[in-house]
């Protein structure tokens, strides 16, 4: 079953609106079903955690659903 619609990546350009991140990851589910599945039970995803995870300082991550 594929529940990533698309993903995208790439460095933040500098400004002061980034609040430090200096990393931006996009990814598109078809529902929050399938976010919340690859949040917290998908393998691929738990293994890209356990490497990201040790060198990251902060994450934010928000959900929004497209109201146009």
């Amino acid at each position: 079953e594929t529940y990533i619609l698309s993903a995208s990546v790439g460095r933040s350009i500098p400004d002061p609106r980034n609040k430090g991140y200096n990393i931006s990851v996009k990814t598109t589910f078809a529902s929050l079903e399938d976010m919340k599945y690859y949040d917290n039970e998908c393998e691929a995803h738990k293994a890209l955690k356990a490497v990201a995870g040790p060198v990251k300082e902060d994450v934010l991550m928000t959900f929004y659903e497209n109201v146009l």
